[in-house]
């Protein structure tokens, strides 16, 4: 499977609309080590729990046929 990337990370965060700081709060990952991953730094492991906490926030990670990244996220229907 393949690894998000530093690019996706922003847009995910973005989409959320969070901060680095929301994210290393939800991940238990100290800011630093967000900092790294911001700027592709990061180890395999930590893109992996940062990925895996978008995940559960509804965020799906792709690449199209001609490479670009993309990030959408999922919203739940309001039950009426």
């Amino acid at each position: 499977m393949r690894m998000i990337s530093k690019t996706q990370l922003r847009m995910a965060l973005s989409a959320l609309n969070m901060q680095s700081a929301d994210l290393a709060e939800l991940t238990g990952l100290h800011k630093n080590t967000i900092w790294k991953a911001n700027k592709g730094k990061a180890s395999k492991q930590t893109y992996a729990v940062i990925e895996l906490v978008f995940r559960e926030k509804g965020v799906l990670f792709g690449v199209s046929d001609d490479g670009r990244e993309w990030v959408a996220v999922e919203v739940e229907e309001d039950a009426e």
